[in-house]
């Protein structure tokens, strides 16, 4: 016996219909691309078709962008079909990830990672922080010091260089390849670098013609997950008057991104430290024949390499 569904329910069916029949056009289109690029680089991008199904879906239209599912009034069982086809293949939690991101970044001089400092990098509290320090310790992979804070252990730091890879390696795809803006790489590669397999990886190694470099100038790990050794210097660091080649720009904050990119600041154009004003004032950079002061927190972000000086090769 067929049961009949009151109106709002079937409007909430229809409209979630649309919406995963939208998805997967999404998803098709994705796939097109890569096997278009497959043919032309002689890779074979797709071992596995349903897989690759799962991560075009997650770049193109992550989780915490699907519509509906947060509507007050939405049934249980609309609901529960738009998360299905949301849910991303996960070779392991995605939050350890960026939690062994954050901290390789927080503690790459050498110094350990204070519960706090990382909270703040992460968004989210340091109660929850510090549980997920606990669940790394206990995994082997982060050392707590009492009064200290928290430092990566060498199998922590082993997996950590492993994330930086992917993700570095996902924005260099998702900006030469797919054509995404700077300022975009770095969500989608977060939403993705958890969902794909080391199969996936080494062919989109293979695309992006080995390269050292992500599209911020940040180096990419080699595939033993080892730390290229860097020829350059922080801006601040340079002798007023000196001139460089920007080598790379870190920060993972898209806002930055945009508004340095829209000055000319990005890696390979010509630079050069002015002067720093006094009392927390500006800094004034050189670059090519403009002038431009921005902030201090900004400047530190600049990494310059003087010529004849580069990063040695991985």
């Amino acid at each position: 016996m067929r049961i009949a569904l009151p109106d709002r329910t079937r409007s909430w069916q229809s409209a979630a219909e649309a919406h995963c029949r939208a998805r997967s056009e999404l998803q098709d289109d994705l796939i097109s691309l890569l096997d278009d690029r497959r043919i032309l680089s002689g890779v074979a991008l797709r071992p596995d078709l349903a897989r690759n199904r799962e991560v075009a879906g997650n770049v193109l239209w992550p989780a915490s962008e699907i519509p509906l599912t947060n509507i007050p009034g939405t049934p249980t069982s609309v609901r529960a079909m738009l998360k299905a086809s949301a849910q991303p293949l996960r070779r392991q939690s995605a939050a350890m990830d960026c939690y062994l991101h954050a901290l390789l970044e927080l503690t790459d001089h050498g110094q350990s990672a204070d519960t706090g400092d990382l909270a703040a990098k992460m968004g989210v509290s340091t109660a929850a922080t510090s549980q997920m320090l606990k669940k790394l310790a206990e995994q082997g992979l982060v050392k707590i010091q009492p009064y200290r804070g928290a430092e990566l252990t060498t199998d922590g730091l082993h997996s950590a260089l492993r994330v930086i890879r992917r993700h570095r390696l996902l924005e260099l795809f998702l900006h030469r390849i797919m054509g995404f803006e700077l300022q975009d790489l770095h969500i989608r590669a977060v939403a993705l670098q958890s969902a794909i397999d080391q199969q996936f990886e080494e062919r989109m190694d293979e695309m992006l013609d080995h390269a050292r470099v992500d599209p911020h100038g940040q180096p990419i790990p080699a595939r033993n997950a080892t730390w290229p050794k860097l020829g350059d210097s922080p801006l601040l660091d340079l002798p007023p008057g000196t001139m460089g080649r920007i080598s790379r720009i870190t920060t993972d904050c898209t806002e930055v991104i945009k508004y340095l990119h829209g000055l000319g600041v990005s890696p390979g154009a010509l630079a050069g430290l002015e002067s720093i004003a006094p009392f927390d004032g500006p800094v004034s950079v050189r670059v090519k024949e403009d002038v431009i002061h921005i902030g201090r927190r900004l400047a530190q972000a600049i990494h310059v390499a003087e010529e004849g000086r580069g990063s040695a090769g991985l």
